[in-house]
């Protein structure tokens, strides 16, 4: 079964969503771990493969759902033989003898719905590999971020259970901080007018201008309210994809139990977010393994990290 070969290899830990992002960059810019190099040399990558019939091979959100679980870890297996990915989840067009104009990077948190993760690999990388971005997906159970890093444009934070619809919704970063799932399911709404969360993309220079992530908030609610209060007080702009490009599904799974102090943590978000993020996360790195379709990398917090109250 994929499921088991998912839980074999995506490590877990106790998930702390207010961390998700908080190790990326340390990694990206250590000389001694080569996971990010700042691109597949030219000479390497020798007489580009035909992907043209991988590219096409795109099946639409709507049809994708209308498949059970067989079908969708058959598919899988279909992503997985790809000769287009690179192992650790990422594509480069020029292997295809295409041109990027952007490098996105997709962090993904997981705990627990390997089913969600199937679906959501299976599904993401042929909507990206249409858009010829280079991109590579981490999944994620706690990250860090370093200031030093420049070697992506972009960084998109993704819930496994967000699947976007329409193609014109294009992965990679504006000028100022974007929610993408402005219409989840459909609603023809926002769940709220500053909802944050869900898909988001900002720049990393944007990120560390907001020093990231809180490290306060643990379980299920207000991570993406505190970072999107954090945008709004340092004064930059952000701004909703339109309801049309922004469409998503979600899958479902067992409700998390919600943080029973995010909204006292979400009062003093001025007072503390200047010593509380990038400038105070520890951390040390447990694993990570380039799998086919993901990089996936398992740190453990320091428990001094949270001692902003």
């Amino acid at each position: 079964m994929i499921a088991q070969y998912v839980s074999s290899h995506v490590k877990e830990i106790v998930f702390m969503s207010t961390v998700i992002v908080l190790l990326v960059f340390t990694l990206m810019s250590s000389p001694s771990i080569h996971v990010f190099p700042k691109s597949i040399e030219r000479t390497s990558i020798g007489r580009p493969i035909n992907c043209q019939k991988e590219i096409d091979d795109f099946v639409p959100l709507k049809d994708f759902m209308s498949h059970n679980s067989s079908w969708h870890e058959a598919r899988f297996q279909q992503i997985m033989k790809r000769e287009s990915l690179v192992p650790g989840g990422r594509y480069v067009p020029e292997i295809c003898g295409r041109v990027s104009k952007f490098r996105t990077l997709i962090l993904v948190p997981y705990r627990d719905r390997s089913s969600n993760l199937i679906r959501f690999l299976s599904y993401m990388h042929s909507f990206l590999q249409r858009q010829d971005i280079e991109y590579q997906i981490f999944i994620i159970s706690q990250f860090a971020m370093n200031r030093t890093n420049s070697s992506w444009d972009c960084v998109v934070y993704h819930d496994v259970d967000h699947l976007p619809e329409n193609e014109d919704n294009i992965y990679t970063c504006w000028d100022v901080p974007r929610h993408m799932n402005s219409n989840d399911d459909n609603n023809g709404r926002l769940l709220y007018s500053k909802y944050f969360g869900g898909v988001s993309a900002m720049k990393p220079a944007q990120y560390i201008k907001i020093n990231g992530y809180s490290n306060r908030f643990f379980g299920w609610g207000g991570e993406d309210d505190d970072v999107q209060k954090r945008i709004t007080k340092i004064g930059l702009e952000w701004r909703h994809v339109d309801l049309k490009t922004g469409r998503y599904f979600t899958l479902g799974h067992k409700k998390a139990i919600p943080n029973s102090r995010r909204f006292d943590l979400l009062r003093n978000i001025e007072e503390i977010m200047l010593i509380d993020g990038l400038n105070s996360i520890q951390f040390t790195l447990l694993s990570m393994k380039k799998e086919k379709l993901f990089t996936n990398v398992t740190v453990a917090l320091a428990e001094n990290s949270s001692n902003a109250k």
